[in-house]
């Protein structure tokens, strides 16, 4: 449980930072305003998506596809510094 808690954290931690520096910027440059929605609508996905695997494999360990490689090292350390 705290691996998925630490994966949701740096995950959606990471996509809402990037989405604020975007729509701070889109009123500079507009096709970053209309990349900060697209980031998150990706969040929402993602969120649908981690709800959905948790429910249907009795909370079995995933790594979330394509990213999760990149943030499993942080994950782990987190969930095991908790």
């Amino acid at each position: 449980m705290k691996y998925h808690a630490a994966q949701s954290t740096i995950f959606f931690g990471g996509m809402t930072v990037i989405f604020w520096l975007l729509y701070s910027l889109g009123p500079v440059i507009g096709l970053l305003f209309v990349l900060s929605w697209l980031v998150f609508i990706l969040s929402i996905v993602g969120w649908v998506f981690c709800l959905v695997r948790a429910n249907s494999y009795g909370g079995a360990r995933f790594k979330l596809p394509i990213v999760g490689d990149l943030i499993t090292p942080y994950v782990e350390q987190l969930a095991n510094a908790v």
